[in-house]
């Protein structure tokens, strides 16, 4: 099988560089507004003089958000900051004159300055009573071309201290919508603070306090597997260092238990491949970037309790490691190191189209021929052919692992194991990736997918006496894609959701329903009805 390299998915048609550039300003408004604007740092981009416009855009930044008076100036100053990283990124990916690991350290090392000096700029230079962690790609220098940060604001006061605890949500809500919020230059970078401890029930700046009981005691596999790539990125880092340090336990176990394979099984699952891979999506789907990335993960969670070489941010690296020490062979280290750069540098591409944060591919014959021009492809029929060989060449490097977590689920809970696969199985733990779910559950006719995200995520959290008890949390997680599934097939499926969410809560327990749900498939359905 061809191992398809990155620039097999993109290709460079010619040398002439002006004509290249002229093309993809005719398919995308964004790029070509914003070559327009940073016009200046294309001849120097043409000589290779990277580093002196990474250090001017970043001289430029600090001195104009320091002297910015109102939020409309600040605004300005870090979405030009941003325009110019991008301008970079996008010229050279272009041009092929840099590679794409070039492309996510740049873009990382942006957004964790922009991150810092905005929080200097609004608590102080060297504020000692909070910190910030950034997860996902960001803390593994791996950000994408539009991507979005997901950060956890954590302080260091009494919470007992009512209105400090005020003006650090009063920073945290004011970083995100300096940073988020749409305006004439489009948006700097999109802030998720989603993924910290139990979203639904906490502030957006929680205690260090609340957030250690909370990851010592309730915290699921997915939030392990988020803080493998976690990093402080401002504040108070020697503090942020410790609280990292001090949930190690956590994150990094000794022993593996069974729930956490169930879990593992879960999360590697994926969407569907469409056979014309319109729609595909690269993030997601089948032999996609999330395939390589929860692999690596999932080895991480296994072993990395014992192996401390395994603790590493950076996927390339970790799969480095994991081929060091055995757990994959050299031949898969390469494969899935070259499928990941391939896509995460078309990934790229489809962002650039309008800065939005795309994943998906065209839908439509006509527009998936336009993006194969705009990736250098004239025949569209030879970069599907590459793009479905690349996501074969994951799924080949990464089905024994599948495999065995499946074997061993099947054994531990007396599955079958030609049960039909559910179309919500890949997205329940994946509570970093709210938009695909909700888009899962509204093709499935849930009109308000949000309010069952919510409802869902705040029982997993522990704070019902039916899912207090991780035994019940574990089930329960394991049954609610069949529940949704089948909730789905009703008249209204949100009035059945709401209806069981108030079964749920009323419980005293939950262990004898869900124990009794997941023995007999028809006592969902007897719910449903």
């Amino acid at each position: 099988m061809t191992n398809y390299t990155h620039n097999d998915v993109i290709r460079t048609p010619s040398t002439d560089a002006d004509a290249i550039i002229s093309h993809a300003t005719q398919i995308s408004g964004h790029l070509s507004k914003l070559i327009n604007y940073h016009a200046d740092d294309y001849p120097l981009i043409l000589q290779g003089q990277y580093d002196s416009i990474i250090k001017d855009a970043e001289q430029n930044f600090h001195q104009d958000l320091s002297a910015a008076t109102n939020d409309d100036r600040i605004m300005e100053v870090l979405r030009v900051y941003r325009g110019r990283i991008s301008h970079l990124v996008a010229i050279t990916d272009f041009l092929n004159k840099a590679e794409p690991t070039q492309h996510m350290e740049w873009l990382s090392h942006a957004a964790e300055t922009a991150l810092d000096g905005l929080a200097k700029h609004l608590a102080g230079e060297n504020n000692p009573d909070w910190f910030i962690l950034c997860l996902g790609k960001m803390g593994s220098g791996e950000l994408n071309y539009s991507s979005d940060i997901d950060i956890i604001v954590i302080t260091l006061n009494d919470y007992t201290d009512y209105d400090l605890t005020k003006k650090f949500v009063r920073w945290t809500r004011k970083i995100t919508s300096l940073m988020s919020q749409p305006t004439k230059d489009g948006i700097a970078w999109r802030v998720d603070l989603r993924l910290r401890p139990d979203p639904g029930a906490t502030p957006v700046a929680i205690s260090r306090n609340a957030a250690m009981s909370y990851y010592e005691s309730i915290a699921r596999t997915w939030e392990r597997a988020a803080f493998i790539r976690a990093k402080v990125v401002a504040g108070n880092r020697e503090a942020g260092k410790q609280f990292l340090k001090d949930i190690r336990p956590f994150v990094w176990r000794k022993f593996l238990d069974y729930t956490v394979i169930d879990d593992l099984k879960i999360m590697l699952r994926r969407e569907a491949r469409p056979d014309d891979l319109l729609g595909y999506n690269v993030k997601n789907g089948i032999g996609g970037i999330r395939g390589i990335e929860f692999f690596v993960h999932a080895h991480q969670l296994i072993a990395g309790g014992r192996e401390r070489n395994l603790r590493v941010h950076s996927t390339l690296v970790a799969l480095h490691e994991l081929a060091q020490n055995n757990w994959i062979s050299v031949d898969a280290k390469e494969n899935l190191s070259t499928a990941y750069l391939a896509w995460r540098r078309l990934e790229h591409r489809l962002q650039m189209v309008s800065d939005s944060q795309a994943h998906q591919l065209p839908k439509s014959e006509e527009a998936f021929s336009t993006f194969s021009t705009f990736c250098g492809h004239e025949d569209k029929d030879v970069f599907r052919n590459i793009l479905i060989g690349l996501g074969n060449n994951v799924l080949d490097n990464t089905k024994d692992l599948m495999e065995h977590l499946n074997s061993r689920n099947n054994v531990q809970n007396g599955v079958n194991e030609a049960e039909e696969e559910l179309p919500v199985a890949d997205i329940i733990l994946d509570n970093g990736d709210h938009e695909t779910t909700h888009e899962i559950l509204k093709s499935m006719g849930y009109a308000m997918p949000e309010n069952i995200t919510r409802t869902y995520s705040s029982w997993l959290t522990g704070r019902l006496p039916a899912t207090r008890s991780p035994r019940a949390r574990d089930l329960l997680l394991r049954l609610l894609p069949r529940i949704l599934q089948q909730f789905s097939t009703a008249e209204n499926p949100d009035v059945s959701f709401n209806a069981f969410s108030q079964l749920v809560e009323k419980l005293p327990a939950g262990m004898q329903l869900f124990s009794l749900i997941e023995s007999n498939n028809n006592i969902a359905v007897m719910l449903a009805d």
